[in-house]
Formats: structure tokens, C-alpha cells, sequence
């Protein structure tokens, strides 16, 4: 036993001695191995530039269609990718699924108000839509080529769980106070918030569009709807007869969308994302689609908001 500790302690000062002599080798080491870890980069661009798989190829017979939980999302996620598909002489739409009219944050940036009233949500409503058309442009997409849906913002995975004959009646929004769609540019105005009612627009657009590549957002995604867009996608490939590829898309997550080159969080990283890389052109295109959305990139959101216009777009399989 004495000699094992008397061991122990020899290889410790031999260590210590070597510490002393390469101080400064050390602690360059220790930075580097922290910066790397609090940053990502360790598992980030490094990692994910050599192990992420490359975004499958796109061709004239792609037909993508985008289930956009809101107005921007769209451009956040795939602004770049639509691009792409429309280039090699593709088609696209897009389908938002509710038109952003619950942001207080927005209403109060436009209004400048802390009294808000239902009007003004939507209000905010119609703005986004406005705002849609002309961010979607921007991409080579026409408004023939948008579908919006209508149901309430923040209120999509209620709405999943309301079916017709339900004694509550139909979900009302907590913004807007409406049970039913309300908009004349909606895909079906007057539409009652249910999930039978949600459902059938969509396997009625798909049917008819016939989407071969679905993208939306991913079931990690910390917003309520983001989660409840992937439970959609998730019901369309178990209700249609088509064949179709399905990848999802994070915005929102602790410390994402990290600068420059994406890559996905260390705690979601899998041998299943994806990489679509951008042209200059693209980038350039996606960052003048975003300043569109004016009433939400604004103040402290921008920053945020750009991050997403990097070299590339990721998608989890």
C-alpha cells in the first residue's frame, strides 16, 4: 500500500513539474477545449460540416409543398430552398397555417398601445398577410401559390384536439376572441376551429397538389405550434394515398440558430440532418424576403431573425 501511494504521488509531481513547464501550452489547451464547448463549435461546425448528410438533390419534378405554422417561418426555415426548387423549374406552395395573430409583441411595437382590444390582432392578421405576398414575391412565388389557412395563432394543438360534436363548440383564439375564420383572403372563411376542419383543407390541397417533398417544422421546437405543424405532417402521411419525403426545421430552441454556418443543437444531433447549401444569390434573396416581415423583424428580433440567413438551411429527416 505505501508503495502504491508513494507511486501516486511520484507520477503527481511529474505531472505538476510538466504543468509548470508547459503552462502556457495548458491553459491555451483549456480555452481553446472551452470556448469550443460554450460555443458549439466542438460539435458544431466542424462536426456537423463533416457528418450532416448533403440535402437531396432537386430537380423539375420536385413539388414542394411548406406547412408554415406562420407568416415568415416559410422564409426562416426553407427561403433558400424554395429558390432552388422554382430555379430548376419546380413548383412550390406554401400553407400557413394560422396568420400570426397572436404576437402582443408586434401589436404592441405597430400600436405602440398596452391596451389591446380583439380588432387589433386582427388587424395584425391582415397586415402578415400583406406582408406574406410580398416576402413570397420576392422568392419567384405568386400569390396563387399561398394558401392560408386561418386557424388561431398559439392555438393550433388546441384546435388538434377539438372535434366537431365536442359539447365546448369550436376553439375560440385568445387574441382575436373568433371560434371560426374570419379573413376574405382565407383559404375558407368562415371555417370553424376544429380539427375536422383543419384536416380536410389540407388533404384537399394536397390531394390536389400532389406534393412529392413536404417540409415543416421540427416536434422539438419549443413554440406550441411549431410542434403542433409537425403532428399535422405526421396525420397527412398516415390519412393521404401519396408517397412523399417529410423533413422538419427547428426556429426556435435554446441558443438556435447559432451564427454563420447552422448546425443543429448538441442536444438534437443525430445521424438525420440534413444540409441544403445556399448560393449567393439565395442568401442575398432570402435576407431581402425577411426585411418584408416588418411588423416582425424589428428591434431585438432582427438579430435573431438574420442568423437564419446563413450559408446554409438543415432539415431532420
Amino acid at each position: 500500500m505505501n508503495i502504491l501511494k508513494k507511486k501516486i504521488i511520484l507520477v503527481f509531481h511529474k505531472l505538476k513539474g510538466l504543468f509548470k513547464k508547459r503552462r502556457k501550452w495548458f491553459l491555451a489547451i483549456f480555452v481553446f477545449l472551452a470556448l469550443g464547448w460554450l460555443s458549439g463549435f466542438g460539435v458544431g461546425w466542424w462536426w456537423s460540416h463533416g457528418r450532416l448528410s448533403r440535402f437531396p438533390e432537386i430537380s423539375s419534378s420536385t413539388r414542394l409543398l411548406i406547412l408554415s405554422p406562420h407568416p415568415d417561418d416559410e422564409v426562416l426555415i426553407a427561403g433558400g430552398l424554395i429558390q432552388r426548387v422554382l430555379k430548376s423549374g419546380g413548383q412550390v406552395k406554401i400553407v400557413y397555417l394560422t396568420p400570426g395573430d397572436s404576437s402582443v409583441g408586434s401589436v404592441i411595437k405597430i400600436d405602440r398601445n398596452l391596451r389591446l382590444a380583439p380588432g387589433d390582432f386582427v388587424a395584425l392578421a391582415n397586415r402578415r398577410h400583406d406582408e406574406a405576398l410580398v416576402a413570397t414575391k420576392v422568392l419567384g412565388l405568386n400569390e396563387s401559390d399561398l394558401f392560408f389557412l386561418g386557424f388561431p395563432d398559439q392555438g393550433l394543438r388546441e384546435v388538434l384536439a377539438r372535434e366537431k360534436g365536442d359539447p365546448r363548440g369550436p376553439v375560440v383564439s385568445r387574441s382575436t376572441k373568433l371560434d371560426h375564420v374570419a379573413y376574405s383572403w382565407a383559404y375558407k372563411d368562415g371555417q370553424e376551429y376544429y380539427a375536422d376542419n383543419l384536416e380536410a383543407d389540407l388533404i384537399e390541397i394536397c390531394n390536389s397538389f400532389k406534393p412529392n417533398l413536404i417540409i415543416t417544422t421540427n416536434p422539438m421546437d419549443t413554440h406550441p405550434d411549431h410542434k403542433a405543424a409537425s403532428e399535422i405532417a405526421e396525420m397527412l402521411k398516415n390519412r393521404l394515398d401519396l408517397k412523399f419525403d417529410l423533413y422538419l426545421a427547428l426556429v426556435h430552441y435554446r441558443d438556435y440558430p447559432p451564427r454563420g454556418f447552422l448546425y443543429p443543437p448538441k442536444k438534437l444531433f443525430n445521424d438525420r440532418w440534413f444540409s441544403f447549401e445556399l448560393a449567393d444569390i439565395e442568401i442575398s434573396k432570402k435576407r431581402e424576403s425577411l426585411d418584408k416581415y416588418s411588423s416582425q423583424v424589428n428591434g431585438y428580433e432582427k438579430g435573431w431573425y438574420m442568423r437564419f440567413v446563413a450559408s446554409n438551411e438543415i432539415f431532420e429527416m
